[in-house]
Formats: C-alpha cells, sequence, structure tokens
C-alpha cells in the first residue's frame, strides 16, 4: 500500500511536469554550465536518475511479494538493468527527436496500471492471511494465464496485479484506484494541439 501511495505521488508530479519537463532539465544543465559548476551539472543528472532509480526499486520490492523465491527475480532485475542501459544509449542517441512529453504520458500509463496492480495485490495478501475477509472470494475463474504455470500470467501478476480469479474486493480495488488516477493523469497529460508549451514561470 505504502508503495502504490508513493508511485501514486510520482504519477501526479508526472502529469503536472509531463509537458514541461524537457525545458526545465535545459534550462538547468544550461545554468549549470554557464556557471561552470561541474558539481551543479552533476547534481542535476544525480536528482534525475534517482527519482527514476527510486521507482525502479519499488518495482523490484513489490514483485517480491508472496514468492518463496526471489531468485528469479534477482535475474529479473539484472536482465532489467540490462535492457534499460540499451534503453538509455537509444534514447541518448535519439534524443533530439524524442517527444518528453509523450514519453512521460505512456510510461506514466504503465506505473498507473502497475499502481493499481499493487493495490489488488495488497488486497490479496490481507485475504490470505485473513486480515481482510471477502464478500465474494472468486467473481470469475477464466481459467487462462495462471501465474502459477503461465510465465506470460507470472508476468502480468507481477507487473500489474493480474488474477485469473480475483475476489470482489480486489476487483473493486483495482478499479477505484485505476479509473480516477488513470482519467486525472490523462486529462492533466492532454497534447495541446495549438501553440507550443512553455513552463510556468
Amino acid at each position: 500500500m505504502a508503495a502504490a501511495g508513493l508511485l501514486t505521488w510520482m504519477i501526479v508530479w508526472m502529469g503536472r511536469q509531463a509537458r514541461f519537463i524537457r525545458f526545465r532539465l535545459e534550462a538547468q544543465v544550461d545554468q549549470a554550465l554557464a556557471a561552470g559548476s561541474v558539481t551543479g551539472l552533476a547534481l542535476v543528472a544525480f536528482v534525475s536518475v534517482l527519482r527514476e532509480g527510486l521507482e525502479s526499486a519499488l518495482f523490484l520490492l513489490s514483485t517480491t511479494v508472496g514468492e518463496t523465491s526471489a531468485v528469479d527475480k534477482v535475474v529479473g532485475g539484472f536482465a532489467g538493468v540490462a535492457a534499460a542501459a540499451a534503453i538509455g544509449y537509444l534514447i541518448y542517441r535519439g534524443s533530439s527527436r524524442l517527444n518528453i512529453a509523450v514519453f512521460f504520458r505512456v510510461t506514466g500509463v504503465l506505473i498507473v496500471l502497475f499502481a493499481a496492480g499493487l493495490i489488488g495485490k495488497a488486497i490479496h495478501e490481507l485475504q490470505e492471511a485473513s486480515v481482510l475477509g471477502t464478500l465474494r472470494e472468486h467473481i470469475w475463474d477464466l481459467g487462462i494465464l495462471d501465474p502459477d504455470t503461465s510465465l506470460a500470467g507470472e508476468f502480468l501478476s507481477s507487473m500489474f496485479g493480474w488474477s485469473p480469479s480475483p475476489s470482489l474486493e480486489m476487483f473493486l480495488g483495482y478499479l477505484l484506484f485505476l479509473v480516477p488516477v488513470l482519467s486525472g493523469f490523462l486529462f492533466m497529460t492532454r497534447v495541446k494541439t495549438s501553440g507550443r508549451e512553455q513552463p510556468a514561470g
């Protein structure tokens, strides 16, 4: 629940900054270069990476909930770092053509889905521990993409809280988080068709 709350804060921040982040980062870099401050430039990069690194740490931490072995998570984590390095290089090479606002919007939607999954998983764990009751244990049973038998199902469960047979409370908790947060995020990051946005101040 705490991880979902922190991710929600990040989602709101991303929604507010998506249209302006490129201008602000470029302005901070220009100021550091103009002042001849290597420390200032390093601090800009450090803070930017730290924010995303914290996000990644939450991802890895939350995917281990309810698992008896974390070996595959460690391997997956290293694979993710390697993939992130490769993607980072590609972004660096094509940064002049990258639409940061669209990039933030797409990654933000994925984070919303991830956070909603954390809510569903938290409710499931509370029900498993008999801390939280249920009015209906399974509102449906699709019988497909079972996380216990399917690699795709395990991936969807770890990343987005997928369950082929959710309880009523899991389903409601997921929707009550997803609908307002995703709607708000999409509204905040809506693309303007007239004029070029500039950061306030």
